[in-house]
């Protein structure tokens, strides 16, 4: 007698990788065939998990289509399939394989794109927090002020691409048919969510990378150290404008709080 383990294993080889030789002999029903059944229950599988992509990538099922979303998929179903009950988070390896798929095409621009629609999916479920009260920072010291690191909100998430992937994004919304050029050029941003509402701010490259030093704990002094290598090749001539940088991630709310680094973290 087949265990319910067995047969539970036995289904998911035939719903997900379509291999139903081994489940046929286990259907009681005999009225309808046996691959009729199955059938049913493959095709269900497949739009179930179709659904659950398109849900969370519309933008990139909009730029392959129906027919190559339906083919993707499926191969993704069966290369990565889901652990959990809770399609949430199914897509989560979906950038990493259209990479693996697309990265060394034309279409390489769909990873980034994916990667901004799955930071738009994450800033969903994370819990809300106030911004940053900036009144506060006037209680500290200036003798502490290089020691200030800040923190950036947890429902938000920093997002760059070589590719024009805001303009991308903001041309594929519902009643939009704009063509945006690739080769225009990089561009960086945040998510970020308000209340119910989730946001996509654009941020220049000095302020992006600004963002990503303070995402990893840096403290003012270490940013005005590093400042050099703040500005890539693009901005040999730039100057760092930390002040300014500053004060647009606290504009736009990226920042959440404050504290000040111990002496073994600014040496860091």
């Amino acid at each position: 007698m087949t265990s319910l383990r067995e047969l539970q294993q036995c289904c998911y080889r035939t719903f997900l990788l379509e291999e139903s030789a081994e489940l046929a002999p286990e259907l009681a029903s005999k009225a309808i065939p046996a691959a009729t059944q199955i059938a049913v229950y493959q095709n269900n599988a497949q739009e179930t998990f179709r659904k659950a992509l398109l849900s969370s990538f519309p933008v990139v099922a909009r730029l392959v289509g129906d027919d190559c979303l339906r083919g993707l998929a499926r191969t993704y179903m069966r290369e990565h399939p889901s652990l959990s009950g809770n399609l949430q988070g199914y897509g989560r390896d979906f950038p990493g394989f259209l990479d693996d798929l697309y990265g060394a095409t034309r279409f390489s621009y769909l990873h980034d794109v994916a990667r901004l629609e799955w930071a738009l999916e994450e800033v969903h479920l994370e819990p809300q927090e106030p911004q940053l009260d900036v009144e506060a920072l006037l209680d500290v010291a200036p003798k502490d002020h290089s020691r200030l690191t800040f923190k950036l909100r947890k429902a938000s998430r920093l997002v760059s691409s070589c590719y024009p992937v805001l303009s991308i994004w903001r041309a594929n919304q519902p009643g939009r048919d704009t063509v945006v050029d690739l080769n225009s050029g990089s561009e960086h941003g945040a998510v970020l969510r308000r209340e119910d509402d989730v946001e996509l701010q654009p941020l220049d490259h000095i302020t992006y990378k600004l963002a990503v030093q303070l995402a990893r704990g840096a403290s003012l002094e270490a940013l005005v150290a590093a400042g050099d290598r703040l500005i890539d090749h693009h901005h040999k001539d730039g100057e760092l404008d930390l002040s300014s940088a500053l004060q647009s991630l606290m504009k736009v709310g990226l920042v959440a709080g404050f504290s000040l680094a111990d002496a073994a973290t600014r040496s860091a």
